[in-house]
């Protein structure tokens, strides 16, 4: 989370196999993408408001990143940073 933050990129959380380029996805800022209830990936751009609140809260809080992120999913304008917007897909267009 800390290499996310500081260089953006994109974390894929378990083994997923992407067949479109997901530069796209992360293009316009930061994005989760789900399936279902599971976040499977999330993409941010360098220095991102979204990746330092996460990792604040992992540092102080007892919530896991799975918890986390499943917090952002339910309530996205809550971690949005006044212009900067969190974008949720459905990644099952995305997968092989």
């Amino acid at each position: 989370m800390k290499t996310l933050f500081e260089q953006g990129g994109l974390l894929i959380l378990g083994t997923v196999k992407l067949h479109r380029p997901f530069g796209r996805l992360r293009a316009g800022g930061d994005v989760l993408a789900f399936e279902g209830e599971h976040c499977l990936l999330v993409g941010a751009q360098p220095r991102s408001p979204l990746i330092s609140e996460l990792l604040q809260q992992l540092i102080v809080g007892s919530e896991s990143l799975t918890e986390l992120l499943t917090m952002v999913k339910a309530q996205p304008e809550r971690w949005s940073a006044g212009k900067h917007k969190i974008r949720l897909v459905d990644i099952k267009d995305w997968l092989q």
